[in-house]
């Protein structure tokens, strides 16, 4: 594996990532290569979480062999950067790189092997080789530094980005129905939408390859839904709903994001991370508690309040435009990079 100085991992198509390498390379004024490694497909079954898990420690490891001529790491995939270190205390090496990891997400797992996840994690963090995690949502960096007992210092919050894919999908004219779309996989409460729904006059289609759940009249559920297929969705629905399990866990923040690309509406249950620090009440979403009423009131304003329904889709869009896009995330990573003075720039 040929490596360059400054390194950018990341788990997905490079050309997602191009915006994001050129605004970090002019933000830091260095020069930063993307490294590949697809470990995401699906989550179908067994086998493909086998792969993922096995892609997770060897890409990483391939990376800590040949680390020598490294100077910078940023990690998009968490789990890279996460390993990554783990290898560097595990064999005790000296620390010559620098090493931001994004998107960190924790979320507790039950039993024993809650128990040794926990504490591999936590063997992981409070290393010398991670210099910074990036959360975000800002409550998660008091959450994590207590949780672990790190200094909240190496926790940085940073809204997140994604690249743009509303010009790469077409408007579907044939189809006519005003349906709900809810989309993820991480940390999301289905139960509270399929039986709040269910029987209603409303359409809802959920995209979730993981969930598996009876037919029922008015609510049609995928397994096989990604890439482009998936962007055809939010550009064909007429709004969006996240309904998110635990409030504490940050999840969420990309479909936001793509519901704010297309320029749909958002109905999102109340939660530390989406609700704080992206959305506005009534400005480009809706927030409601976790009730039927509330649910079914924020649906009748949206199907029914065209001023409303315009309002919430231009300001969403007008957010993601001017916030949320990779260029501007790349940029706000490099101003991490360049304030917390850990770029390592060798001759």
């Amino acid at each position: 594996m040929k490596l360059d100085k400054n390194i950018i991992l990341i788990d997905t198509n490079p050309d997602e990532g191009k915006n994001f390498c050129k605004a970090l390379s002019e933000s830091t004024q260095i020069e930063w290569h993307l490294i590949d490694c697809i470990s995401n497909e699906g989550r179908t079954h067994k086998y493909i979480n086998i792969i993922r898990y096995f892609k997770y420690f060897i890409f990483p490891l391939r990376v800590f062999l040949n680390r020598k001529k490294i100077d910078n790491i940023v990690t998009w995939q968490q789990f890279y950067g996460l390993i990554y270190a783990f290898y560097c205390r595990l064999f005790h090496i000296k620390k010559k790189q620098s090493l931001l990891i994004m998107t960190f997400i924790y979320k507790r797992k039950k039993g024993i092997i809650g128990k040794i996840y926990h504490q591999f994690i936590k063997y992981i963090i409070t290393s010398k080789y991670i210099d910074i995690l990036i959360c975000t949502t800002n409550k998660e960096r008091f959450i994590y530094s207590d949780l672990f007992n790190v200094n909240i210092n190496k926790f940085a919050f940073v809204p997140w980005g994604i690249p743009d894919y509303k010009s790469k999908v077409y408007t579907d004219e044939s189809s006519k129905e005003k349906f709900i779309f809810s989309t993820g996989r991480s940390n999301r409460d289905w139960d509270f939408l399929i039986k709040n729904l269910k029987n209603t006059e409303y359409k809802l289609k959920i995209a979730c390859d993981e969930l598996q759940y009876k037919i029922l009249n008015n609510i049609e559920i995928y397994n096989d839904i990604h890439g482009l297929k998936l962007f055809q969705y939010f550009q064909n629905c007429y709004c969006v709903i996240i309904s998110i399990e635990d409030p504490n866990i940050a999840s969420g923040q990309t479909v936001l994001l793509y519901a704010m690309q297309f320029k749909k509406p958002l109905i999102v249950t109340k939660s530390s991370g989406l609700t704080d620090d992206y959305i506005i009440n009534n400005y480009n979403g809706l927030i409601i508690e976790k009730n039927k009423d509330e649910l079914l009131d924020a649906l009748e304003k949206i199907y029914n309040d065209k001023c409303l329904y315009e309002k919430l889709a231009t300001n969403g869009y007008n957010e993601y435009e001017t916030k949320y896009s990779t260029s501007m995330l790349g940029k706000n990573i490099g101003s991490v990079l360049l304030n917390s003075s850990i770029l390592v720039k060798s001759f």
